[in-house]
């Protein structure tokens, strides 16, 4: 999501129950992680790469072929929200004892589920498909919610982190992989030992303003198609 962009990954895995404590299959990223070794020993047929590629295949042509972009934004909302009530659990009262607030963030997400449900509700009540102006507005729309999140210069200045809700950096405190800037500001405090408190307002006012830019692109019709 460097850009902005979602992306997609479908993948089979072995039954974790069966086999656990496994992060993967054996050979995996190694000098015998082959084509021989995939037909010797995993998918002997190839069956589960077959039905990998169709799945695929289905997924391009509806991006490709569908009036409107099969977007859900209130399942983006929800993981949002559902993962902000985790890092309250996590790291609310060490914010509260250096005094910083995430009042202001409670607001804002916990607004977002709401906004998103109107817009999916009403947007697409009012949408004829016909009108190809209309169905641009829509679409443009759903792709601007998401890049409604990109800081530019990048979290805490890291040009290949960009996202300020979903992140693969690895300094994080946090058990899941969403709010990098916050997760990995606490990182820099609480491990690196650096006196960095106030770098968290600074953080947290980011956030927010990319929360509400996202509420916005869906609120009204300040969307213009170009």
């Amino acid at each position: 999501m460097l850009h902005g962009i979602p992306a997609l990954d479908i993948r089979y895995e072995f039954d974790k129950q069966k086999y656990p404590g496994f992060g993967n299959y054996p050979a995996y990223h190694t000098i015998y992680d082959n084509e021989r070794y995939v037909k010797k020993f995993l998918d002997p047929d190839m069956r589960y790469h077959k039905s990998v590629t169709e799945m695929l295949l289905m997924q391009l042509l509806r991006f490709s072929d569908d009036v409107v972009l099969p977007f859900d934004l209130t399942r983006y909302a929800v993981k949002i929200k559902t993962d902000w009530e985790q890092w309250k659990l996590e790291f609310e009262e060490i914010l509260a004892n250096q005094s910083v607030s995430i009042d202001i963030l409670n607001v804002s997400i916990g607004r977002m589920v709401n906004v998103t449900e109107n817009f999916h509700k009403n947007s697409k009540k009012k949408l004829n498909k016909q009108d190809i102006n209309q169905v641009r507005k829509y679409n443009d729309q759903l792709m601007w919610f998401e890049r409604a999140f990109i800081v530019p210069e990048g979290i805490l200045k890291s040009p290949g982190l960009r996202h300020s809700i979903f992140s693969s950096g690895t300094k994080s405190l946090f058990s899941r992989n969403t709010f990098p800037a916050l997760s990995m500001t606490l990182y820099k405090i609480l491990i690196e030992k650096t006196n960095t408190w106030d770098d968290l307002p600074k953080e947290i006012s980011i956030l927010v303003n990319n929360l509400n830019n996202a509420m916005m692109v869906l609120q009204g019709d300040t969307m213009e198609s170009s």
